[in-house]
């Protein structure tokens, strides 16, 4: 995620401070979120909770109380904290931070398990400058994701080191086989790349791409289908390949890397 300037946060949080993120699987990903270490503070005690949505105003939060939890949130003038755990690209530890709230209401939640109850909270100040560029780059991920779905970004030293790529090359999985390529240009619904082979093993074939980012320990893949080939006239081993990505399976991390682009771009 790159860093973003006190004006970009405070844009981001004038835009996006109302709307709601649910913490679904994919949100997850993106974020880094990291479950298991969230918890929910009054006074002194941690309750462990789960984080069903939020914006940058409050959260909606999910936990098992009883009698004794209500007692203390009483005694505490209905103030509590709620603690978020992110990973981060370039650190072993992770980003950290309590945000100071009130409770508003809680309902109990229908099921097999007892004494569960989603708790809507209040943030009392607006929370850390971290957790607004959190949120707010996902929200504007996906705002460029539709607005810029077929802008093209040439592959350079720049937009490399913008993209976050190792380098320019790639693979392309077609019928089981993976075939080294070097890549021209990628956008969030497809690529260019250069490849060496024949135009009829490759023409409308669905395909893989795999894509490496620096620090990621794996590459990335993106189905799709080869919609074009063009031999290319300076050495005719070579072709240029066009791949149109299957929408709605595109890794969260390439969409968040190819927003960051145009982020800093911008």
């Amino acid at each position: 995620m790159p860093h973003y300037t006190k004006h970009q946060i405070k844009q981001f949080h004038e835009k996006y401070k109302e709307i709601d993120i649910t913490f679904n699987k994919k949100v997850i990903e993106y974020t880094r979120f990291i479950p298991h270490e969230i918890s929910f503070k009054v006074g002194n005690d941690n309750y462990s909770c789960i984080v069903n949505s939020s914006s940058m105003m409050g959260a909606h939060v999910i936990l098992q109380a009883d009698k004794i939890f209500f007692e203390k949130v009483k005694a505490n003038n209905k103030w509590v904290s709620l603690r978020f755990a992110f990973r981060r690209e370039d650190k072993s530890h992770p980003l950290t931070f309590f945000i100071k709230s009130k409770v508003k209401s809680f309902n109990p939640l229908q099921g097999k398990t007892q004494n569960l109850f989603i708790i809507n909270i209040e943030f009392a100040q607006q929370p850390p400058d971290d957790y607004i560029e959190i949120l707010g780059s996902l929200i504007d991920a996906g705002t460029n994701s539709k607005q810029r779905k077929h802008d093209r970004i040439d592959i350079s030293n720049e937009s490399m080191r913008l993209l976050h790529l190792e380098s320019n090359n790639g693979i392309i999985y077609v019928n089981k086989k993976a075939v080294r390529c070097i890549i021209r240009d990628i956008s969030l619904s497809g690529c260019k790349i250069i490849a060496k082979g024949d135009s009829q093993y490759f023409m409308n074939q669905p395909a893989i791409f795999a894509i490496k980012f620096s620090g990621e320990p794996e590459y990335t893949k993106i189905p799709g289908k080869i919609l074009r080939t063009e031999l290319i006239k300076e050495n005719e081993d070579f072709l240029t390949i066009g791949i149109q990505f299957v929408e709605n399976h595109i890794p969260n991390l390439f969409v968040r890397f190819v927003s960051d682009y145009f982020s800093k771009k911008e």
